[in-house]
């Protein structure tokens, strides 16, 4: 008997009408509208439309106030209503979603923008400390004056013992000498840095 919900529909339309104010049969509508509804959607969302339906429910609700007493349920129901609606994305969900990867897409881009700039910067600086590092290598004669051929690595010769001579302009180091040579440097400094730092 009492399960009839058309009834129920019925009846309280009926008691809106008859027995309760303009204001607060708007208020109740209001508070009755489901959450769903007030949720973003492809015609109307953005902060303007936000800012326009809470401006609305506002007036709604002072309105209501001025018949109503301070401590109406349907007072306070309307406020936490406001209170919703605000914490409510301002996008649809798909339309958030396709915005939250444009943002790590333009992040990942940007992320590797830096890494290469920070590549050719390093690298930059390594070519710039290479050709300040770059040695003259002087070039000597490979033959004496007597005729005999010089040791590799001597400065004088063997046979009649005369010097050894400079031929040509000093040839700079190529680049892989130059790396392998800065390389040891490195690691010579780190390691000294690592002594000092152990009290040896």
């Amino acid at each position: 008997m009492y399960a009839q919900p058309e009834v129920d529909v019925k009846r309280t339309k009926v008691w809106l009408k008859s027995s309760v104010s303009v204001a607060e049969r708007k208020l109740r509508l209001v508070v009755k509208r489901p959450l769903e509804k007030e949720k973003p959607d492809e015609f109307n969302q953005g902060l303007d439309c936000r800012l326009r339906r809470l401006d609305r429910i506002n007036r709604v609700i002072a309105k209501a106030s001025k018949i109503l007493p301070t401590d109406a349920l349907v007072l306070e129901a309307g406020k936490k209503r406001l209170d919703r609606i605000r914490s409510l994305p301002l996008i649809p969900a798909s339309q958030e979603a396709d915005l939250q990867q444009e943002l790590e897409v333009e992040a990942d881009l940007a992320k590797c923008r830096e890494d290469v700039e920070a590549d050719e910067a390093a690298n930059e600086q390594l070519a710039q400390r290479i050709m300040l590092s770059r040695r003259h290598v002087p070039q000597f004669a490979k033959f004496c004056d007597c005729g005999s051929r010089f040791l590799e690595d001597a400065m004088c010769c063997r046979k009649c013992g005369g010097v050894r001579r400079e031929v040509g302009p000093p040839v700079p180091e190529d680049d892989a000498t130059v790396r392998q040579r800065l390389a040891i440097e490195d690691e010579m400094e780190g390691q000294k840095a690592l002594d000092t730092s152990s009290g040896f």
